[in-house]
């Protein structure tokens, strides 16, 4: 199991959990593995790098991942407008 040893191994952003990677003032590998285990554990488990998404699989349902009004959401709004979906993604490439 993965955990960031002090607050000085990963930024504060990565301990807050952005939702772009390419946000993170430090990029390294305990800031981008501590930033999805703060995502993930929100139920955020998506979370972009640029225009690619990033999904962690999070072995149960999530009822307000996929409903209507979330899917609804994301129509035509600009991509990193929203939080990282993959209906955004989805929306985007049409």
């Amino acid at each position: 199991e993965f955990r960031v040893r002090a607050a000085s191994d990963a930024g504060a952003d990565a301990l807050r959990g952005v939702p772009d990677l390419l946000q993170l003032s430090d990029f390294s590998e305990p800031s981008l593995l501590h930033t999805l285990r703060v995502r993930y554990e929100r139920d955020e488990v998506y979370t972009f790098v640029g225009t690619i998404l990033i999904s962690i699989n999070p072995y149960r349902w999530v009822d307000s991942l996929y409903d209507l009004r979330s899917m609804l959401s994301y129509r035509n709004a600009p991509l990193g407008e929203r939080p990282p979906h993959l209906y955004a993604v989805a929306d985007v490439a049409y």
